[in-house]
């Protein structure tokens, strides 16, 4: 189950433009916290669940961290977390959060190459720092995820960049489509039917090297034969009241597909700006309960 924790990157030492957490270049913008409260709420809701995920921001920087992730694990026995992976390069960091309870740390990856990664987040050195957490935590005995956003710039890049983590002995793959708003400038969101390709290729590396994988708000049709396998993946989200607002609102459902349950169709965003083209209505059997066990 994933859980937003509504946590942004409100200091400058740690802060970096990631289009994960913001989506817009506009300088010193963040959305607001959930408060404390409403995030343990969330967290309750999720209880016996099979896995937790903590996304859509970086909970590192609340002051409750720890406390917050204590009482994940409390909830689950496997906890991933989401994070920049700049407040990892602190000492003790990675150390505190594994005895937290944490069982897979999710680092995001906007590209194969410092060049374009640093590019998008708008620090220089911020790559290196990422690659130097994951094998931080490989190194004190932690599971690792790479978060993998498909930005128009880098998504021909994918199977390239599952190839190059395999080196870093990475758990899993997360690939996850923004919702925006899109910057004004040097524009990151890109056509999913343009990335479909790639992503597919991908995903088919991940299949190779027996790691795990996931696809976030990619409607099945654009994911040939891996969609039934990806929504084993896939956890309904909880919303912790109060959290920030990511702009998630998904267009109609094709009228036609036999996959509506699965599917809420298009990123509203994406289907304002690109349309539908590329997706086609799908004609096989929806995932059923017993397919998903």
């Amino acid at each position: 189950m994933h859980v937003l924790t509504g946590s942004s990157c409100p200091h400058p030492s740690i802060s970096a433009a990631c289009p994960i957490c913001r989506g817009t270049d506009a300088p010193g913008r963040s959305a607001p916290l959930a408060t404390a409260d409403a995030v343990v709420g969330a967290l309750d809701l999720a209880k016996g669940q099979p896995e937790i995920l903590l996304r859509d921001g970086d909970l590192l920087t609340r002051p409750e961290a720890l406390e917050l992730l204590e009482h994940a694990r409390k909830q689950s026995k496997s906890v991933e977390l989401w994070t920049s992976g700049l407040m990892l390069a602190r000492p003790g960091v990675v150390e505190a959060v594994l005895r937290a309870g944490v069982t897979t740390i999710a680092l995001p990856l906007y590209g194969d190459a410092a060049e374009s990664h640093d590019w998008v987040t708008g620090q220089p050195g911020h790559f290196q720092r990422v690659i130097a957490g994951l094998k931080r935590v490989r190194a004190l005995g932690g599971k690792t995820a790479v978060i993998a956003p498909l930005l128009r710039p880098t998504f021909r890049g994918l199977p390239l960049l599952v190839q190059k983590s395999q080196a870093l002995d990475v758990s899993a793959f997360r690939f996850v489509a923004l919702p925006g708003p899109d910057r004004v400038s040097q524009p990151l969101l890109p056509s999913l039917e343009m990335v479909a390709p790639y992503l597919r290729q991908a995903l088919a590396m991940t299949t190779a090297a027996k790691r795990r994988a996931s696809v976030l708000d990619v409607p099945p049709c654009l994911l040939g034969d891996r969609a039934v396998d990806l929504a084993k993946e896939n956890a309904p989200t909880v919303l912790a009241e109060g959290a920030q607002a990511h702009g998630r609102e998904h267009g109609p459902q094709c009228d036609a597909c036999t996959w509506r349950t699965q599917c809420r169709g298009l990123l509203e965003t994406t289907a304002q700006r690109f349309g539908w083209a590329g997706l086609t209505a799908r004609t096989d059997l929806p995932p059923t309960a017993s397919a998903l066990k």
